[in-house]
């Protein structure tokens, strides 16, 4: 039977920096290692204490999880 392994969690940032000479959209990535059982409220917290503390607006917060699948 086929399972996955958990492999790592990370928290996203997505910044506006501006725009470009096309008029595009200018964004910076950024991200966190977290543990892997961490509680969603506790990262909803974190994001915005990370919110607060950046200088260009955020505009979207992620959660990303690797998973290794086996057989």
């Amino acid at each position: 039977m086929a399972y996955k392994v958990h492999k790592n969690s990370r928290l996203g940032l997505v910044m506006h920096d501006g725009y470009n000479d096309e008029d595009q959209p200018i964004y910076r990535r950024t991200g966190y290692a977290v543990k892997d059982d961490a509680e969603i409220e506790a990262l909803v917290a974190v994001a915005e204490v990370f919110r607060s503390l950046c200088a260009l607006p955020v505009m979207e917060v992620t959660l990303s999880e690797n998973h290794e699948l086996m057989n």
